[in-house]
């Protein structure tokens, strides 16, 4: 499972592929550490204090891989409609609705970070394989 969030922990999975997927997760000092890092370019110590105290993570994700619907770990409901049928150049390759509107595929709307979430609790709809 790759969530390609080197900032958590997975701590136990239940369900991928159903309409009850779980992945349990923790946010850890080391974790904390690695997003200073690689993501902040920050190594202090004060960086990993900082993280540690306004990463506010919910410590599951959920998911029904058979209707799309999904908890994120900030806590967001989304939902995975499928692949676009009818894709412009900028165009996300996958439909991801948050509110009734769809993701615009930019780092900025979330679009890659809650697609690798959705992948993690539903891999075969996710990739079509089911």
């Amino acid at each position: 499972m790759d969530l390609e969030l080197e900032w958590i922990t997975v701590v136990g999975v239940s369900g991928i592929g159903t309409s009850h997927a779980v992945i349990r997760v923790k946010h850890t000092r080391e974790n904390a550490k690695t997003f200073c890092t690689e993501y902040e370019q920050d190594q202090s110590e004060e960086c990993v204090d900082r993280v540690l105290r306004e990463t506010r993570l919910n410590d599951q994700l959920e998911g029904n891989c058979e209707s799309g619907w999904f908890i994120s770990l900030y806590g967001e409901r989304l939902r995975f409609i499928g692949e676009a049928k009818h894709r412009g150049e900028v165009d996300p390759k996958y439909i991801i609705l948050r509110d009734r509107r769809p993701l615009d595929g930019t780092s900025a709307s979330g679009y890659g970070y809650d697609l690798s979430q959705f992948e993690a609790l539903c891999p075969a709809r996710a990739f079509g394989l089911d």
